[in-house]
């Protein structure tokens, strides 16, 4: 029988879909991870005994001229009553001129308090609370441990669900849903229920990283039969998601809005990705010839495989785990220095002097520019490199640099993440700097030439095995590496 000659990729639109695909399928995850100012807004204490929300107080104005101060340190002196005058033939009295900046002041309130909301709105570093410490680390836990759990499902059970293309549509409409429910939830006003808040996210998180898990580990499973150079796409996205989002979270930052209205719009624009990336997708995996053709191999090979006599899966799975074991210790190594410290450690450190110099700077941009924006752009910048690097010989010249890239881990603790009772700083801001852009280049350009390499040394029908199996061993390490960032925050 003739075989049908293979269709061959010729469009940007099949190469692009990985690259959103990587995009959308953390989504949820990098646009809740950037928002950190609005969590700790959220989780912020409340200001007295009665249980008030953090928040503005009231608006009077006390009197007393030739200067007005109402209570958000808005003042007027002479000069402006003088010009209330000037600009009028009438001739105001002192107390319909304290009546007139009164309302002046109210309308300008709300703009006074959008300039400082950022910083006024937030707890300081120092008086972070324990919920507010740990919620990243805890929201990451939640994120790998329903990753672990989706992915189990597609491994062992992949038989008795859909088609991996199907439950990738499936689980990507489910996460355009969970988002908006996010956004609109974010705009709730909590009052003094801060723990409840807290319990009440992690277990949406959960619900919604548990169909993020589904919709990567169904996106693993397709990818196997496509080419090697897609897994690096997808881990592209991955990185283009985080600097999208840390870009538009600095934008925000910049209009200086309150912290609600910079959620609802920071969330409603990660809600507007996930679903065109969706409706992108649908509309390629139903038009596009090349991926028709893809789709349809691993259909009939899905089918063949119901009726033909599997061996136990241990054995082939050990066989293949000891062909690539260089590269799958250099993933666990990668992602287990990465996750100890990053997010939930580098989150925290913030200037070194933050009393001197640029004020907005330090207390607004910093963290969203250094830690988030920056180590995406250097983490993308390898592993775009990777893709022009020759694929070394042998897993061992990966391994071994991934395992001294541990030397980063007691370098950031010595940076200035706050709270700290114990360990002093060593490092400031410019050798913190440097030390987390080498650490997130390094971890770009061996990831991806680990991931690439995988296929290449594997038959065609031991790949979707194998790469199924990439998140899933991401996702126990990760585990194991968050646990061990919730103690390092706490001997800090």
């Amino acid at each position: 029988m003739t075989q049908a000659p293979e269709i061959k990729n010729r469009y940007v639109i099949n190469d692009g879909v990985f690259y959103l695909l990587g995009i959308m399928v953390v989504v949820p995850f990098q646009f809740c991870l950037n928002s950190l100012d609005f969590w700790m807004y959220k989780l912020k204490p409340p200001l007295d005994s009665a249980g008030r929300p953090p928040g503005p107080p009231g608006p009077p104005v006390p009197p007393g001229p030739p200067v007005l101060r109402n209570s958000h340190g808005i003042s007027e002196g002479y000069s402006i009553k003088k010009l209330i005058n000037y600009n009028s033939s009438y001739e105001y009295s002192l107390l319909e001129e304290n009546e007139i900046w009164d309302s002046v002041v109210t309308r300008l309130i709300p703009f006074y308090d959008g300039l400082v909301s950022n910083v006024n709105d937030t707890t300081l570093p120092n008086e972070r609370t324990a919920i507010q410490a740990n919620f990243i680390a805890g929201f990451y836990i939640t994120f790998k441990v329903a990753l672990l759990a989706a992915l189990l499902i597609c491994s062992f059970w992949s038989h008795k669900l859909a088609l991996p293309e199907k439950r990738l549509k499936w689980s990507l409409f489910a996460l355009c849903i969970l988002f908006s429910v996010n956004t609109v939830v974010t705009q709730i006003n909590i009052g003094n229920m801060i723990k409840w808040f807290f319990a009440g996210a992690m277990i949406f998180a959960t619900i919604m990283n548990f169909c993020t898990g589904m919709a990567i580990a169904s996106l693993y499973e397709l990818i196997s039969k496509f080419p090697p150079s897609y897994y690096a796409s997808i881990q592209s996205g991955h990185n283009v998601c985080g600097i999208l989002s840390a870009f538009l979270q600095v934008c925000l930052l910049s209009a200086r809005l309150p912290p609600n209205q910079h959620a609802a719009i920071y969330f409603a624009c990660g809600t507007t990705i996930l679903i065109a990336t969706t409706v992108y997708y649908c509309y390629t995996i139903n038009n596009s010839q090349y991926f028709i053709y893809k789709i349809g191999q691993n259909e009939s090979q899905t089918q063949a495989k119901v009726h033909l006599a599997v061996p136990s899966p241990r054995t082939p799975v050990y066989e293949l785990l000891l062909k690539i074991k260089w590269y799958y210790a250099t993933l666990v190594f990668i992602d287990w220095t990465t996750n100890i410290v990053y997010p939930g450690l580098v989150v925290l450190v913030v200037p070194f002097d933050r009393d001197s110099g640029n004020h907005d700077w330090k207390e607004i941009y910093f963290v969203p520019v250094i830690t988030f924006l920056g180590f995406q752009i250097c983490n993308l910048i390898g592993r775009e490199t990777a893709r022009i690097i020759k694929r070394p010989k042998h897993g061992i010249v990966l391994f071994v640099p991934a395992v001294l890239r541990m030397i980063f881990v007691p370098l950031l603790i010595f940076c200035n993440a706050l709270p700290r009772n114990r360990l002093p700083v060593l490092f400031h801001d410019n050798e913190f700097i440097c030390i987390l852009y080498i650490f997130a280049f390094s971890e770009g350009i061996l990831y991806n030439l680990a991931i690439v390499a995988l296929p290449t040394i594997l038959e065609k029908s031991e790949r979707e095995a194998v790469m199924v199996l990439v998140p899933l061993v991401n996702s126990v390490t990760v585990i194991l590496a968050s646990g061990l960032n919730v103690f390092v925050n706490n001997i800090l």
